[in-house]
């Protein structure tokens, strides 16, 4: 690299040339002036001053670079009363240049710092965990050892107890002869027992010792009853041992509480297992044949189409039985308008005037007759 000025140098770092002279001299370059030249080594001179006193680069290279870039620029503004005036724009740049491979080193020691507190951290973690481990084993430890203490000086206890409590002898009761005893029946002819000292006779009440019994025995307890559905009335229930298989008829189309009803189950069983095959079905929305079908069938029943009969192939249903057969009079209604003439059709064939008799010529009720001929009776209908 060329030499160049002091001054030139000075303006290339943003310091004034004085100032630059100042550093020389410190740094040790003296007999400078600002139009003197500056080399490489003795740039590299003040570069290791202003680092920190070091000597020489080739020990410390240099391992970032800053440059500082200062532009001026003037601006024209005009007011609004007409007057302009200039103002001066100062842009001052500061760029920082970092060799790649001292990025890397820090990147690399950032790193290594990490994973050292990571791996640190982990082992104090791991350390605690095993602290309180050892300190819950050692509780539970002492908290059975103390135990068994207990248990061991309470056994011990029992068999002293047993040991030193002596044995009371039952007293012998005095014999009564067979005429002395008066029988009687009434509860008040029978002295009333007293506890303690008895003050007519002096004697004192005898009282066995705890854990000791009398002559007399005690009664066995009775075993509670074991209730059946015979014993325990209607209100008993016995649960099936056994899962109930039932055969559901399944129609064209039934709704999900029907459904539910034929399987004897809840509806939200039914519902849970639809949600379960993909669909959102409500408690009254109507499942075709095949989905109920599997519905059934999922749910551990037995399911079958229903076969659906026409009410009309009942009536069409021939009688195989053995009747006399009756020729039966044809049925003939003249059906029209009122006031068009019916009634006065059937009286010209009959020759009869019944239209006459009706109030108004209009005809009230319904009628019926019956005419002869050569081919047998037929029935007329005369409706109003």
């Amino acid at each position: 690299m060329a030499a160049v000025t002091v001054k030139k140098f000075a303006e290339q770092i943003g310091v004034s040339s004085d100032r630059l002279l100042q550093q020389l001299e410190a740094a040790g370059i003296s007999r400078k002036n600002a139009e003197g030249d500056l080399d490489d080594k003795e740039k590299e001179t003040l570069l290791a001053y202003l680092r920190g006193g070091e000597t020489s680069l080739a020990a410390d290279p240099q391992r970032s670079i800053t440059l500082k870039r200062r532009t001026t620029s003037a601006v024209r503004q005009t007011s609004r009363t007409g007057g302009a005036r200039t103002v001066h724009v100062e842009v001052k740049k500061r760029r920082t240049y970092v060799k790649r491979g001292d990025l890397q080193r820090q990147q690399q020691v950032a790193r290594e710092a990490a994973e050292a507190e990571k791996a640190a951290r982990l082992a104090a973690e791991e350390q605690a965990k095993a602290k309180a481990e050892a300190e819950k084993k050692a509780a539970e430890e002492a908290a059975v050892q103390a135990a068994e203490a207990e248990a061991k000086a309470k056994e011990q206890s029992d068999q002293l107890s047993q040991v030193d409590t002596p044995a009371v002898a039952a007293p012998e009761l005095p014999v009564i002869p067979p005429g002395d005893a008066k029988p009687s029946g009434r509860r008040e002819d029978k002295p009333r027992k007293k506890k303690g000292k008895d003050r007519s006779t002096g004697e004192e009440e005898l009282h066995l010792a705890g854990g000791k019994r009398g002559r007399r025995k005690s009664r066995s307890a009775t075993k509670p009853r074991k209730l059946t559905s015979a014993t325990a009335g209607q209100h008993a229930f016995e649960r099936p041992t056994e899962p109930i298989q039932r055969m559901v008829d399944v129609p064209e189309t039934i709704t999900v509480a029907e459904l539910a009803q034929a399987m004897s189950i809840k509806a939200a069983e039914v519902i849970k297992v639809l949600m379960d095959m993909g669909s959102m079905v409500t408690i009254n929305q109507v499942l075709d044949q095949d989905t109920a079908i599997l519905v059934v069938e999922e749910m551990g029943h037995s399911a079958r189409a229903a076969t659906t009969e026409d009410p009309e192939s009942l009536l069409l249903k021939d009688d195989e039985g053995d009747f006399a057969l009756h020729p039966r009079a044809p049925v003939v209604t003249v059906m029209g308008h009122v006031d068009h003439g019916k009634t006065s059709l059937l009286d010209y064939l009959r020759k009869t005037k019944v239209a006459a008799g009706e109030a108004g010529g209009i005809t009230q009720h319904i009628g019926a007759y019956r005419v002869a001929t050569d081919r047998g009776t037929i029935t007329f209908l005369d409706t109003p």
